[in-house]
């Protein structure tokens, strides 16, 4: 009988690993047939982040958490702790529980990061169908970054969310190859500091944006968004009159899936009835704030409305949800 490897916690794994070698880390020994049925009510969740000196993966379901460090075969015999090896499909690698600050951590060696990296992506979703939950970038090598995302593209891998970490920084270049060629089916997220010339010409492939330090983030990448529900940019510095244009792109039906939007402008005393003067109102959508200022409902496309809610419209912010009916 094997060991369902799956379905114990990590210190019953590393228990298991003082024993057994060679075992097989996601295979469900005990279901015959490699039926999968059981697999839905643990929710298994494949979290991925590149960095120059820290990448890893993390298994998550919901019984149980467990990061796995990938490092090189360089690292191997610098390593101190229990060695032993497991099984990812075909594919044997040496593993190493080692003890940190009184945390035990998985130590998994490849010929390359990358080579880790991609091994599990490609066993989750040829076992378990399951998507990348979350994509992390920090500093790492130009030539990794590119490997592992042609990867992904190559073998039609889902991506749910991409994070671009600030620390350590990811260089203009390689963000910018992030931007251009990982999309992401829920949300981008982004709080790296980037120099004051730094362009991007082109939308974000996400239903969900959020962007702190976002001044490169132009009127023309917003305008380019038009499969983006939410988009949330703290730090941008847009005008009156670019916000007047995003709202007239808006009013013709160019952005079709926009829910929420939420932009720092230039002027933080700028007032939002300037910004809405002279579009069609819906009048039956029109109120009153709690501190009795007009509420604006914009007309759409169809039968859409913007409402700019002056609570929400202070402090540095221009902020609008469309609704429909």
């Amino acid at each position: 009988m094997g060991v369902p490897i799956l379905k114990i916690p990590l210190v019953a794994l590393e228990v298991l690993l003082d024993y057994f070698n060679n075992i097989e880390l996601l295979q469900l020994f005990l279901l015959e047939s490699r039926k999968r049925v059981e697999l839905p009510e643990w929710n298994f969740k494949l979290y991925c982040s590149m960095s120059y000196d820290n990448s890893y993966i993390l298994i998550h379901c919901l019984r149980f958490c467990i990061p796995i460090y990938i490092k090189t075969f360089e690292d191997f015999e610098k390593s101190v702790g229990v060695r032993k090896n497991l099984v990812i499909g075909e594919s044997s690698f040496p593993v190493m529980i080692v003890s940190n600050e009184g945390v035990d951590d998985f130590h998994t060696f490849w010929n390359g990061t990358t080579h880790g990296l991609i091994t599990f992506i490609d066993y989750f979703k040829s076992n378990l169908n399951s998507p990348i939950e979350e994509l992390s970038f920090a500093e790492e090598d130009t030539r990794a970054i590119r490997t592992v995302v042609n990867h992904i593209n190559s073998t039609h891998t889902v991506v749910k969310k991409v994070r671009v970490k600030s620390s350590p920084p990811l260089s203009e270049e390689d963000f910018n190859f992030v931007l251009e060629n990982v999309s992401s089916i829920e949300s981008f997220f982004s709080n790296l500091n980037l120099s004051w010339d730094f362009e991007y010409y082109g939308a974000i492939g996400a239903k969900n944006i959020f962007i702190e330090n976002g001044d490169w983030f132009t009127i023309q990448n917003l305008l380019m968004s038009t499969e983006s529900e939410v988009i949330h940019v703290n730090g941008s510095c847009y005008s009156e009159e670019e916000l007047r244009t995003f709202l007239r792109e808006w009013k013709s039906g160019k952005l079709p899936k926009l829910k929420k939007v939420k932009l720092g402008i230039h002027d933080k005393w700028m007032n939002y009835l300037d910004v809405t003067r002279g579009f069609d109102r819906r009048i039956d959508k029109c109120d009153y704030s709690s501190q009795n200022r007009p509420v604006v409902a914009i007309k759409g496309q169809g039968d859409f409305y913007g409402i700019v809610n002056p609570n929400e419209n202070r402090n540095g912010w221009f902020h609008m949800s469309v609704y429909r009916g």
